[in-house]
């Protein structure tokens, strides 16, 4: 194009060949440098070391099980390399998306070793029909599964597995889980084909959630827990709960969601513990919501090492399940109450107590909680030392109070500050900064203070309510 351009210009003009020739001389420059820095013929992604590439897909696919697939189709290096590396292709998720086309490509990909099959509630039941009757195809697809994860369809599932082939003979599962979108009715499921009777099961986590199953015939052979998590309207009784603790000491999770009004007498007859004999050394989480008895339940447990504590549309007065946890002190990293009834006074001294404390969400709540606030601000002295109570927090919530007022909140993060003419007097020791408070519909939190907090904490929300959100609570 510039040849043309320059054979069209006339010879006397000289200032405009002038031009194009320069021109021509700034491309061909232009090409010899790009033919020198010439981009490399592999994707610049597998010039990283091989274990850090594995690594990032491994990430990757924890996040996202369908994550292989997807990265097959980037480029012909990125599928050569995800296609060299079976096990990335061990997870295999059953949804409304040509699940009769994806079981054979997953069993093919990852060599017949399918370790984590997840059935979605989204895939329609004509589809599901199909996939079990690949399953068929494949005998040996359940050999190697450790995890299953079922959303609904489990009457149809165990239909096709409890079948004449009895495709799940032999199979020893870790991880467990059952789940129904219906909260109103809790569909009853046999548990045998994945809990053997007369034998200990090797389970280490069990979630059930708004499916119902005989509680008597199933706990007795899980031993070796470590997660466990019960989303039902009924509870089971407080004698088989505290059994099934009782037989797995190495639990360090528990979710209870649903409705269990033991009344202590009377259910702990029956199984006869003492105060905090149980012992759950490795316990670090424990979560109630519903209407529980939890303190009931926490009365007959020992929790050394319990760090995260969350209570919610809990009848029992959060300071009595606080006080029945033993031994003391609390070791907790994190307390969450919401939709709760509590004593504030009793709160406000149990608060000092928890050194390790970094988060603190307490929300929904109807009383008065300027003291609540103001303990999380105090010190005391310890050998002629000033030391802050709570000393870690990092991060409060109190959401939804009613009678919450901006002082309270002004204090607690001017307690902290380590910088700035606003710092509270000398100190031998700093406390951390509040980095995170959440005041969403507090009606009494004044205009200004909102403004001032976002000059001196990182994250600040603070949502005011409607006038007609308002008048509801009044």
């Amino acid at each position: 194009m510039v040849q043309r351009a320059f054979e069209r210009i006339p010879a006397t003009d000289m200032t405009r060949r002038g031009e194009v020739e320069a021109l021509r001389e700034k491309i061909e420059e232009e090409k010899t440098e790009d033919g020198v820095n010439s981009p490399p013929n592999k994707f610049p992604f597998f010039q990283l070391p091989l274990e850090l590439v594995c690594e990032i897909f491994s990430f990757a696919i924890e996040a996202n099980p369908v994550f292989p697939f997807i990265a097959a189709s980037v480029s012909k290096d990125w599928r050569a390399f995800t296609l060299s590396k079976p096990e990335y292709w061990q997870c295999l998720v059953l949804s409304k998306k040509s699940p009769q086309r994806k079981v054979p490509i997953w069993i093919e990909r990852c060599k017949g070793r399918i370790t984590d099959l997840r059935i979605r509630e989204d895939i329609g039941t004509l589809q599901l029909d199909d996939v079990m009757k690949l399953f068929s195809v494949y005998p040996d697809i359940f050999k190697h599964v450790k995890n299953i994860h079922i959303q609904d369809h489990m009457h149809r599932v165990l239909t096709i597995l409890l079948g004449p082939l009895d495709l799940w003979k032999d199979v020893e599962l870790k991880e467990l889980w059952i789940s129904s979108h219906s909260q109103t009715t809790n569909f009853q499921i046999p548990l045998s084909p994945f809990i053997l009777p007369n034998r200990d099961s090797g389970l280490t986590s069990l979630s059930l959630e708004w499916v119902a199953v005989e509680w008597d015939t199933v706990f007795p052979q899980l031993t070796q827990l470590r997660t466990l998590v019960i989303r039902i309207n009924t509870l089971p009784e407080l004698p088989s709960l505290l059994t099934l603790f009782q037989n797995n000491p190495n639990l360090c999770k528990v979710v209870l969601e649903g409705t269990g009004k033991w009344s202590r007498p009377q259910d702990l007859q029956a199984c006869q513990p003492s105060k905090h004999d149980i012992q759950l050394p490795d316990l670090r989480h424990l979560e109630f919501t519903g209407d529980i008895n939890a303190e009931a339940l926490v009365e007959c447990l020992s929790l050394p090492r319990i760090q995260h504590l969350i209570l919610a549309k809990n009848s029992s007065l959060v300071n009595v399940v606080i006080d029945k946890i033993d031994p003391k002190p609390l070791s907790l990293k994190e307390l969450n109450v919401n939709l709760c009834r509590l004593a504030a006074p009793r709160m406000a001294d149990l608060l000092k107590g928890f050194r390790e404390l970094e988060k603190v969400e307490l929300t929904h709540s109807s009383v008065e909680m300027g003291d609540v606030v103001d303990s999380l601000a105090g010190t005391y002295e310890e050998n002629g030392e000033v030391k802050f109570n709570c000393p870690h927090l990092q991060s409060v919530n109190f959401s939804h109070c009613t009678y919450l007022n901006g002082g309270p909140i002004v204090r607690l993060v001017k307690s902290r500050l380590t910088t700035g003419d606003e710092q509270e007097g000398p100190r031998t020791s700093n406390p951390s900064e509040i980095k995170e408070i959440i005041i969403d519909h507090c009606p009494r939190i004044d205009p200004s203070v909102p403004a001032w907090l976002r000059n001196r904490v990182a994250r600040v929300s603070c949502v005011y309510m409607t006038k007609k959100e308002i008048r509801k609570i009044r």
